[in-house]
């Protein structure tokens, strides 16, 4: 390879060359110095070529005290990907908003010289300033989203999109860019339910009450140690049902909800604008842990990117497609709602964006109840072109609602309320 070797270490090895071990081991040692001068030099980052021999990198690491170690455990430290970035090693805390899309978040927060450094600071400072559109958009061509989408014409068709997506048929949506995990498995049953009914989910945990920091799905963190996460729910919400479902969570004092228009119009019942943690940990000789949160002011950031991703998924078709106005329509008319058990935080955009948490981490399918006999109307009618004049006006496609307490227990006391046109 034409590469010069330190005289240094031609000495060392010399002596030694035909005994394949003993190179091993005084080339680990040569390797493992070389190491600390870069690290020491100011560079943070350590690239090993194996050649398929792990062990001999393995055995550097060693050296260099870098192996997993019950004080650097094996498994991520925190619930979210981490950043290899060097402002932001320190980073504790992230808004749930962006849990399917890491890197938009980083590139979106690089600049911000509080948040998220370490503890979350007051989102009324200035480092919480406007974000560019730099780095949101979506992935892959025009042509191959439509292929992995295919061409939509109703709210069905949208509607199956989701479900094929939570039941690992397609390995993406809009807005996550990676497939769906096994944490959700055991709220999937609930997620494909609304999926089918038309309320489009887009995020969501379960809750979880203590389970080890080891176990496989939902550990994280220092070993020997406890985690928590309050049941969480984002999801896209036709207009005309949104009156009810705010009805409905009114009615629950564990729940508050966010709602804000793509305008920007906020709704909302949260008591401050302060932080709603959704995942904490506890373990030995350490505080609590709230690595995840649910807040107002990176929601609203969040906001912009969300709608921003649909209409960049509806820019994926011709400018004369149903498939466009049908997905346009949603983007300018529908709500992005949040929703979460453990105290419900529900944010809600009237898309209008909405988000709902469960506040109480014990309930793991409470949270879908509040959805009992909910149901877009008109489902497989397709998208009237004549319609939709780019003013956010509603059709019985996009706007129509269904709610079946005919056929569905009626949650909370909630009656019939018959519309005009038939449908209730």
């Amino acid at each position: 390879m034409n590469c010069k070797i330190p005289p240094k270490w031609r000495a060392n090895l010399e002596e030694v060359k035909n005994d394949d071990a003993a190179v091993r081991n005084i080339g680990t040692g040569l390797v493992a110095e070389m190491c600390r001068k870069i690290l020491a030099a100011g560079i943070h980052h350590l690239h090993f070529y194996t050649m398929n021999l792990a062990q001999a990198t393995r055995m550097v690491l060693e050296e260099l005290d870098l192996t997993p170690s019950e004080q650097r455990p094996l498994k991520q430290a925190l619930p979210w990907r981490q950043s290899l970035g060097l402002g932001r090693r320190e980073e504790d805390v992230r808004p749930i908003f962006w849990k399917n899309r890491n890197k938009s978040y980083v590139t979106r927060t690089q600049d911000w010289d509080e948040f998220p450094n370490g503890r979350w600071g007051d989102s009324r400072s200035p480092a919480f300033g406007e974000l560019d559109a730099y780095g949101i958009g979506l992935k892959g061509t025009n042509d191959q989203n439509r292929k992995l989408w295919g061409e939509p014409r109703s709210i069905r068709d949208i509607a199956d999109i989701f479900v094929k997506y939570l039941e690992n048929s397609i390995e993406c949506l809009p807005w996550s860019e990676a497939p769906i995990t096994s944490e959700a498995d055991i709220i999937k049953a609930d997620l494909i339910s609304l999926n089918k009914r038309g309320l489009l989910t887009i995020n969501s945990q379960p809750a979880v009450d203590g389970v080890r920091s080891s176990d496989p799905v939902y550990g994280w963190g220092p070993t020997n140690g406890y985690v928590y996460q309050k049941a969480y729910l984002e999801l896209l919400v036709s207009p005309n049902l949104m009156d009810e479902l705010i009805q409905r969570i009114e009615k629950d004092s564990d729940l508050t909800y966010y709602a804000v228009l793509k305008t920007g119009d906020l709704k909302t019942n949260a008591p401050g604008d302060g932080p709603n943690a959704v995942t904490w940990g506890v373990f030995p000789g350490k505080e609590i842990v709230q690595p995840t949160i649910v807040e107002t002011i990176s929601f609203l950031a969040w906001k912009d990117e969300a709608f921003r991703l649909g209409m960049d998924w509806a820019h994926c078709h011709s400018s004369l497609s149903r498939s466009r106005y049908l997905i346009e329509n949603m983007m300018e008319t529908w709500y992005l709602v949040n929703i979460g058990m453990f105290l419900i935080l529900v944010r809600i955009s009237m898309i209008l964006n909405s988000i709902t948490v469960h506040n109480d981490f014990h309930q793991t399918h409470e949270l879908f109840s509040l959805f009992n006999g909910l149901q877009v109307g008109e489902m497989d009618k397709l998208f009237d072109f004549s319609l939709s004049n780019g003013n956010a006006e509603t059709n019985g496609v996009i706007g129509g609602v269904h709610s079946d307490l005919a056929n569905d227990a009626k949650p909370n006391g909630i009656e019939n309320t018959p519309l005009s046109n038939g449908s209730h």
